[in-house]
């Protein structure tokens, strides 16, 4: 009983924590905004974050930003995901294996957010 006990506790913190990118990696990546003029309201997915220039942390999903500005035309960008290949199938093969590879895909921490800067230049109204 104490042997199957301790083989299911080993296999829970196992599946939980051994993946290497989930490792390796922060949760969320931190994007970087900058517009011409500065002072942009910057709106990801309808929510307002922060003024330009700024770096937020950002969930690895797609986002839509807004940049929002008083006489200016709104700028708009789009951040997307990208498969991170270093870490989610070397990094397991090494560290994680299918455990890893499992986990990764689960939390989403086998994605990388691009671009990382986003700059927009402003029209005026």
């Amino acid at each position: 009983m104490k042997k199957s006990i301790s083989i299911g506790i080993i296999f829970s913190y196992l599946f939980i924590n051994i993946s290497c990118a989930t490792i390796m990696k922060d949760k969320m990546d931190l994007i970087s905004f900058s517009s011409e003029p500065d002072g942009a309201k910057i709106h990801v997915d309808n929510y307002p974050v922060a003024e330009t220039p700024a770096s937020v942390p950002l969930e690895r999903t797609k986002h839509s930003i807004n940049f929002k500005k008083e006489g200016y035309q709104t700028g708009t960008a789009i951040i997307d995901r990208r498969l991170d290949w270093g870490w989610y199938i070397f990094g397991n093969i090494v560290f994680g294996g299918i455990v890893g590879w499992i986990v990764d895909a689960l939390t989403n921490e086998m994605w990388n957010l691009e671009p990382k800067r986003v700059h927009v230049v402003l029209e005026k109204k």
